[in-house]
């Protein structure tokens, strides 16, 4: 029988010391990213670019620890 309890998708082991979730290094790692795209879509971009990142994301593993 399945348990109903759901696991998280991404947990944040309480031994990161940090007291704030921007200086957990997931979230911190993850907030660049969304920085970063946001001066992405923000700039001048072709689609070429475009291509390029969306390699760049299919790359990923977000759920992986950093």
């Amino acid at each position: 029988m399945l348990s109903s309890k759901k696991r998280p998708i991404i947990t944040i082991e309480p031994s990161t010391g940090a007291e704030d979730l921007e200086q957990v290094p997931q979230i911190k790692a993850e907030l660049r990213r969304i920085r970063e795209d946001f001066d992405f879509v923000s700039s001048r971009i072709t689609w070429e670019q475009v291509a390029n990142r969306v390699k760049e994301y299919q790359g990923l593993d977000l759920l992986k620890e950093v």
